[in-house]
C-alpha cells in the first residue's frame, strides 16, 4: 500500500515521471517489468520504479552530475 505521509502533489510528480521512464527502453523499464514477472501488481511494480528512480535522482541532484547509462542491449 502506498503511504500517504509527505507532500502529495511530490508524490504524483514522482508517479508521473515513473510512468513516462517505464514507457522506453531502459533500465528502469527492466525493473518495472521485472517486478511484474516476480509476481508484484502492477501498482506495486510501479511504485518499487518509482523508489529506484528516486534513489538514483537524489544522488544525481545534490552531486550536480548526470546519469551515466551502461551499453545497453536493445
Amino acid at each position: 500500500m502506498i503511504s500517504r505521509r509527505g507532500n502529495r502533489h511530490l508524490r504524483r510528480i514522482i508517479c508521473n515521471m515513473t510512468f513516462c521512464v517505464v514507457r522506453y527502453v531502459g533500465p528502469f523499464r527492466d525493473y518495472f517489468f521485472q517486478g511484474e514477472r516476480e509476481g508484484l501488481p502492477f501498482r506495486k511494480a510501479l511504485l518499487t520504479t518509482a523508489h529506484k528512480l528516486v534513489r538514483t535522482m537524489f544522488p544525481m541532484l545534490t552531486n550536480r552530475t548526470y546519469h551515466q547509462l551502461e551499453a545497453h542491449a536493445v
